[in-house]
């Protein structure tokens, strides 16, 4: 595939497309969550693994009751709603799908915390808030849109309070691809994801320093997110025959299945090679 830089057009257009496989594949009414998840011993199945990711962000970020909390890219609303009803802390859940607001919107009245949250169609990288803002800005599997990283890094730091931290929780590359084929993958996993960067864990790291956010740290989380990774892997290997005929129709929403399918495949491959890996950053504003 060749070099594309994605637009937020296309990036919304992805996701409005994906949704009902999202729906179908990724997350349930409880969850809410289209993310890997962290596993431990005593986890069951992804949807735990979802809640156990938020409750780890919630322990790093330190959020507590009362504090404003930013949910950036916030999907349909899982890590926000489990925030507000867990730690009574307000919420804003920004994110460019409109589709997604309209979603967790919904789910907030159903869990009776509406007044806690509070969800709108934004970008990450201009928002309205006014500086000085959030106690906490948190990214879960978001961030990995933004090109530049910067862009977000920088809104972020703006709009977060003096001691305010920011949390982020994705993939990156997990070393530079050595040859052709590894190159190859990263490209379809781009495409295949909307993604028009996909850097090192390293970077990320340096550029939020850059930025100016002091106790800078990197946990890599690989052993808690695999569990996720072989569950994708299989899925894709059972949906191989569908998925594949899915490519030669010519309706956008059934084509997605295919585009899907790419995504998970270049994930397994890029993982079982050591080009993909998962990290928590996290950092504060002095």
């Amino acid at each position: 595939m060749a070099k594309k830089k994605f637009t937020k057009k296309g990036i919304v257009n992805y996701y409005q497309s994906s949704q009902w496989l999202y729906r179908l594949f990724c997350y349930n009414p409880q969850s809410l969550g289209m993310h890997f998840g962290f596993w431990n011993k005593n986890t069951k199945n992804r949807q735990e693994a979802i809640s156990n990711e938020n409750e780890e962000i919630i322990k790093v970020a330190g959020i507590k009751r009362g504090m404003k909390v930013l949910d950036a890219g916030c999907g349909i609303g899982g890590t926000s709603l489990q925030i507000a009803k867990k730690k009574g802390a307000e919420v804003w859940g920004i994110t460019i799908v409109p589709q997604h607001v309209i979603l967790a919107n919904k789910y907030a009245k159903k869990r009776r915390v509406s007044k806690l949250v509070n969800f709108s169609v934004q970008d990450y990288i201009k928002t309205n808030f006014p500086s000085n803002f959030f106690d906490v800005v948190v990214g879960i599997e978001s961030v990995c849109h933004a090109s530049p990283k910067s862009s977000f890094l920088k809104e972020a730091y703006r709009i977060l309070k003096p001691g305010g931290k920011i949390v982020i929780a994705d993939g990156y590359l997990g070393r530079q691809p050595r040859n052709r084929k590894e190159k190859e993958i990263i490209t379809k996993f781009k495409q295949s994801f909307a993604l028009t960067e996909f850097i090192l864990g390293k970077s990320m790291l340096r550029q939020m320093r850059e930025t100016g956010f002091v106790h800078v740290i990197s946990r890599n989380m690989n052993d808690q997110v695999e569990p996720s990774v072989i569950c994708f892997s299989n899925l894709a290997k059972r949906m191989k025959l569908p998925c594949l005929i899915s490519k030669y129709i010519p309706i956008p929403y059934i084509q997605e299945v295919y585009r899907n399918y790419v995504a998970l495949k270049m994930t397994d491959e890029g993982w079982k090679t050591g080009l993909a890996a998962y990290f928590i950053h996290s950092g504060q504003k002095p």
